[in-house]
């Protein structure tokens, strides 16, 4: 079994700092009241995939090319700059440009810091505990979400608005930046080891050349849209939950004495705070549940289709009235996607050398930050046109609907 050393202890840290994003259980409720509709809500969240999407493979690239650290450290500049312009300038068009800032840092991080700890996990000679390790420093990320709720609850129901939550998280940003550069030098990969005579370093075309000659195989097509597809649909309605809690929220015989405002941040902290704490025991317990399955391609299969019933299933009940069934039913679905993300990243791994990682990673970020593109204003529409409810039941019938395209059948391509 895989040792929890300092380096761990750092990649722990680090998901814990990362998913202290005090604003995160009321961004659409900040939106909102910014007289922004859900159709336009809807194209923000494309803006931002879309961003993330011209950015996603060059990152990865550059990740490759000229070190992993100095690509996650760009990465929290651009986080700070973001949460700066939501909270000092709330309006429409320089929110457009704070989510362009904010694309820039989730391009440049994700995949970049799943390829360090795999990079790491090799020079230790721990590949067959990724799903394990990986799973382990994920509850720290979701643990940190838990006790972000609970935070951001505190600051709205004290400050009274929405705002004041973008400028509190550049704190563990800030404590994100430190944090970067204590991580060993060598884990931005070999082409900045010097000590590294045995291998000739990859060229931005070499990268590209390899990752081509993988993406001619069909089944490790397959892999990446099985990975995006619902990492996509997850990522375009999550934030959806924050309406639903509202809507609950004035509906409560208790707490009338208070503000609107001041009940939903109280009942959104107590639900998101459930819900992280609920997924962090998922994504640890991830690696023990896959193990009982005869493959990671069956249970990602299973998961796939559980998720979508699952967020269909939530829009019917939020269809009929049934708020509080809703809100229970979509914490499921928040727990199947944190159960099945660190299977998906070992399985991924297993398709490419390590040489490649950053890149390939980054591949199936961007593909997710495409479905979300084309998935937010379509849900945004049918939010304005139909409602809520309608919008979560025809989205998760949609994602069952091309599941025969993306499921993964029995093949071994081999590693490229």
């Amino acid at each position: 079994m895989f040792r929890k050393d300092i380096q761990y202890v750092k990649f722990c840290t680090y998901g814990f700092l990362k998913n202290l994003r005090f604003f995160e259980p009321f961004l659409i409720l900040y939106l909102v009241e910014s007289n922004i509709s859900f159709l336009q809500i809807g194209f923000l969240f494309t803006i931002r995939a879309v961003a993330v999407n011209i950015m996603e493979i060059p990152s990865g690239v550059v990740a490759d090319f000229i070190g992993r650290r100095r690509a996650m450290i760009f990465s929290f500049l651009s986080y700070i700059i973001s949460f700066l312009l939501f909270f000092f300038i709330p309006e429409y068009y320089v929110i457009i440009i704070a989510m362009i800032f904010f694309a820039f840092g989730d391009a440049f991080r994700t995949g970049t810091h799943k390829a360090m700890i795999l990079d790491y996990l090799k020079h230790k000679g721990w590949e067959q505990y990724r799903t394990f390790y990986y799973g382990n420093t994920r509850g720290w990320s979701q643990r940190g979400s838990a006790v972000s709720a609970l935070i951001a609850a505190g600051l709205v129901f004290f400050t009274g608005n929405y705002r004041s939550v973008f400028l509190f998280t550049l704190i563990p940003y800030l404590a994100e930046l430190v944090l970067m550069l204590s991580y060993p030098a060598w884990l931005d990969g070999k082409r900045n080891d010097k000590s590294d005579t045995d291998n000739k370093k990859l060229s931005i075309s070499g990268i590209f050349i390899e990752l081509g000659s993988g993406l001619k195989n069909k089944y490790i097509r397959t892999s990446f849209l099985n990975s995006s597809i619902p990492t996509g649909f997850f990522e375009a309605v999550k934030d959806y939950i924050q309406p639903l809690i509202a809507i609950l929220s004035l509906g409560l015989p208790v707490l009338t004495t208070i503000a609107d405002k001041q009940r939903t941040a109280l009942l959104s902290g107590i639900i998101y705070s459930i819900i992280f704490l609920l997924t962090s025991i998922a994504s640890s317990s991830s690696g023990k549940l896959s193990g009982k399955f005869s493959s990671d391609r069956n249970f990602l299969n299973l998961s796939y289709v559980a998720g979508m019933l699952i967020l269909a299933a939530s829009g019917v009940s939020r269809w009929a009235g049934l708020n509080l069934v809703s809100i229970m039913i979509f914490m499921f679905y928040y727990l199947v996607q944190n159960l099945r993300r660190p299977v998906t990243v070992g399985f991924l791994s297993d398709q490419f050398n390590n040489d490649i990682m950053a890149t390939a990673l980054s591949t199936d970020s961007q593909l997710k930050t495409l479905w979300v593109a084309i998935l937010s204003p379509a849900i945004g529409f049918m939010i304005d046109k139909w409602g809520l409810g309608a919008a979560l039941a025809i989205t998760g019938t949609a994602g069952l609907i091309v599941y025969p395209l993306i499921k993964l059948k029995s093949a071994d391509p081999g590693k490229l």
